[in-house]
């Protein structure tokens, strides 16, 4: 889990006047339903069920080489930390589009622009992008999931474009998205798991083959 979320979390902490990249934080645990946290607490992910099978799940894979009560321990306080911490961060960044999307007319007829799907080791995701009239590039960029969206100066410049949008300075009509979203094992058994460079360096076998 540490490995899947570094990078999002190192972009949380080096954001700069608001204007920060978030790919998307994909967990295999969800937080308890009805459950509410202040900052510091801490509640057992095991609590709920759907968390328990999975982590039981993880843990009989051995992809993790602890303890049950090691790991639920250490999860619960890691996604304790995630759900408080990120949402503070993202609150705003939401209530920014919201503002987009409350200025954006809707009398225009839809049209499907995009229709794509995204599988990953824990979620999938079949997306359809729909635009009403022309040329709605600002939240094409700004609500779509990271497949469509992949560096932070990209991700500045969409901000800025969305900024001047709701200052008058940027005409444009609705984009939205559709999607529906899976949370559980996807069947990756049948496909190839991508090294970057830098993994195959570090693996001293794969560096001499």
């Amino acid at each position: 889990l540490e490995e899947i979320t570094k990078f999002q979390l190192d972009a949380l902490k080096q954001r700069k006047n608001h204007s920060f990249f978030v790919n998307h934080l994909r967990f295999p645990i969800v937080l308890r339903e009805g459950c509410k946290i202040e900052r510091g607490e801490v509640y057992s992910i095991s609590n709920c069920t759907y968390n328990k099978e999975r982590l039981q799940y993880l843990f009989s894979q051995d992809i993790y080489g602890k303890l049950y009560n090691s790991l639920e321990k250490e999860l619960s306080s890691f996604f304790s930390f995630i759900n408080v911490e990120v949402h503070e961060l993202l609150k705003d960044a939401v209530c920014f589009a919201l503002k987009i999307l409350n200025k954006i007319s809707l009398d225009t007829p839809e049209r499907l622009i995009k229709a794509f799907n995204y599988r990953d080791w824990y979620c999938s995701y079949d997306v359809e992008l729909f635009r009403k009239g022309l040329p709605g590039h600002i939240l094409e960029e700004l609500i779509a999931p990271d497949i469509l969206l992949s560096d932070l100066n990209g991700c500045r410049k969409i901000l800025r474009n969305a900024k001047r949008f709701l200052n008058g300075h940027t005409q444009t009509n609705c984009v939205y998205i559709k999607y529906e979203w899976w949370l559980g094992p996807v069947d990756t058994s049948h496909s190839a798991k991508l090294m970057s460079d830098k993994e195959i360096n570090n693996r001293s076998d794969l560096k001499n083959f």
